[in-house]
């Protein structure tokens, strides 16, 4: 009730908002910033990694403090203490908020981007303005949190009750307000066929497009040649719509049938064009020559294409296109088909970056029996209740991918209820209005023919 109590109130408050905003910013680059803006500074040097977003400068003369947390673009979150006799609490406690934040920042690492940016971004500690090494923040290694409840000062224990609150309380309840227009929605932008809506669908000019964009996850198709190769298609038969015939030709109307990619060898797959002819779906789609790409092209062009452009890591969802009707006939059964489709993500070294997706129950069965730590993905397109599928399944896959018609608020509620931690990333989501919907429900990504609408969606 003194004075000075009520000033130290006033400031513990102003600094535990402070450390909100520095959360929310937090969240805001590290989950729907995209790789394509930190990505550039990888390479520089350590002046230049202090402009990375996220990237926090602290300095302290006396009992000030000075933290700024850099946004994207310059902008600037910046806590502050005085010097002043009468602010000494507010700056012991942004000395305290500065190891809060720079523990929370060590763990980041809940996937590759977020591993990309802890190893990038740099902190200037400067020891010789810490008379006190405890008051030191040597980020990313520090004092555990939870020692500051424990061991530390009052105003230690408030701070670390206010993080508390913070991580379970305030962020909880904004999120789902905040993830409709907002940077702080965490949600995975998935490039279907690589960018199907912009260049040739299943083809190297898709992927590589879609990693210039920003994209988190690259979705491709695959079947199986004669001689055994996985090739990336979404038909297992030359599309008239798309492709070409060996010969250069247009295949007419119905003419599928006679180009079985089951039944050819992949070289003569690989000599019908499927980018000069421009999908009629897609009337903005850019027209190129591009051919089908076995899968192990693929890995290795896109995973070349991430070190040059210094983004992060993307990852992979591969669908098998299989279904009973088409065993023997358009793909082996499914024990060999992802035994060979298997096989490859393996020789890549790729295994933990890679979702497997199918509409087949076999297949995801299979891989379930084999391999409990791969990654599956069911997909649907059907009006049957979600959690029935998962039922008939058997097991609880990783994601589930229902057509995005079919995801309202019931249907995610009774899923989430069900099934917490079951990843949730509906197909195919095209134009912005149905993005906006879909991103005020919570969902842990989207699948797109058109990536860049997604991320200029999340940008704005």
């Amino acid at each position: 009730g003194s004075r000075r109590g009520r000033r130290f109130q006033r400031a513990s408050f102003d600094v535990a908002l402070h450390l909100l905003v520095g959360r929310l910013g937090q969240s805001w680059f590290q989950q729907a910033q995209g790789p394509a803006h930190h990505q550039a500074a990888a390479g520089q040097q350590r002046a230049q990694h202090r402009a990375l977003p996220g990237h926090v400068v602290h300095q302290m003369r006396g009992h000030a403090v000075h933290v700024d947390v850099l946004l994207k673009r310059g902008h600037v979150v910046r806590l502050h203490g005085g010097g002043g006799r009468h602010q000494r609490a507010a700056g012991a406690l942004l000395q305290v908020a500065v190891v809060i934040v720079a523990t929370s920042a060590s763990g980041y690492q809940q996937n590759e981007q977020n591993k990309f940016f802890h190893e990038n971004a740099g902190w200037d500690n400067e020891p010789q303005k810490y008379p006190n090494p405890r008051h030191h923040a040597s980020c990313p290694t520090g004092p555990p949190a939870w020692l500051l409840l424990v061991h530390g000062p009052l105003a230690a224990r408030w701070l670390f009750l206010s993080e508390l609150a913070v991580e379970f309380v305030f962020t909880p309840a904004f999120l789902p307000m905040l993830n409709a227009n907002s940077l702080l929605a965490p949600i995975e932008v998935h490039g279907h066929r690589g960018c199907r809506g912009l260049r040739p669908e299943n083809t190297l000019p898709a992927f590589l497009h879609a990693l210039e964009l920003g994209v988190d996850v690259l979705e491709l198709d695959v079947v199986i040649s004669a001689d055994k190769q996985v090739v990336v298609s979404h038909e297992p038969w030359l599309n008239p719509a798309i492709c070409l015939d060996p010969t250069g030709k247009p295949i007419p109307a119905g003419g599928s049938a006679r180009f079985n990619l089951y039944e050819m060898p992949y070289h003569l797959i690989r000599a019908c064009d499927c980018g000069l002819l421009r999908h009629p779906d897609f009337p903005g789609q850019l027209s190129q020559p591009a051919h089908k790409p076995l899968l192990a092209e693929v890995f290795a062009a896109v995973e070349a294409a991430c070190q040059r452009l210094r983004r992060p890591p993307v990852r992979y969802a591969v669908e098998l296109k299989s279904s009973p009707a088409g065993d023997g006939r358009h793909h082996p059964f499914p024990s060999e088909f992802l035994a060979l489709v298997v096989a490859e993500i393996g020789a890549a070294s790729l295994m933990a970056r890679t979702h497997l997706l199918c509409f087949d129950a076999r297949i995801l069965r299979l891989a379930h029996q084999q391999n409990r730590a791969l990654a599956t993905c069911l997909l649907l397109e059907d009006g049957q209740p979600w959690t029935q599928h998962i039922g008939r399944l058997g097991f609880v896959p990783t994601t589930l991918g229902p057509a995005f018609r079919s995801v309202t608020p019931a249907a995610v509620q009774e899923l989430r209820t069900a099934y917490p931690t079951l990843r949730l990333v509906p197909w195919t989501v095209n134009s912005v209005p149905d993005m906006r919907r879909l991103l005020g429900l919570g969902l842990d990504g989207l699948t797109t023919d058109y990536p860049d609408r997604l991320i200029s969606l999340l940008v704005e």
